[in-house]
C-alpha cells in the first residue's frame, strides 16, 4: 500500500473484488496538474487509491502493472 496516499474504506463484502491472477491493467492518463505546485497532483492520487484498494482486496503489489 502507499501509505499517506490514495486514502479509501475498503468493505471487505464490496459487489467487485478483484482476481489475482487474472490480467487487471488499468490506463491512467495524467495530463495536468491541478492545484498548488506543493499540493499532491490529484492524478497521481487516483493512481495511489487505485493501488491501495487492489492491495486491500488481496492482489499482491507485484501483479498490478
Amino acid at each position: 500500500m502507499l501509505e499517506g496516499y490514495g486514502k479509501i474504506h475498503y468493505e471487505s463484502d464490496d459487489a467487485f473484488k478483484p482476481v489475482a491472477g487474472l490480467g487487471n491493467k488499468i490506463v491512467f492518463q495524467i495530463t495536468r496538474s491541478d492545484g498548488a505546485m506543493t499540493d499532491v497532483n490529484l492524478g497521481l492520487e487516483l493512481v495511489a487509491r487505485m493501488v491501495n484498494f487492489y492491495v486491500a482486496s488481496g492482489m499482491p503489489a507485484s501483479q498490478l502493472q
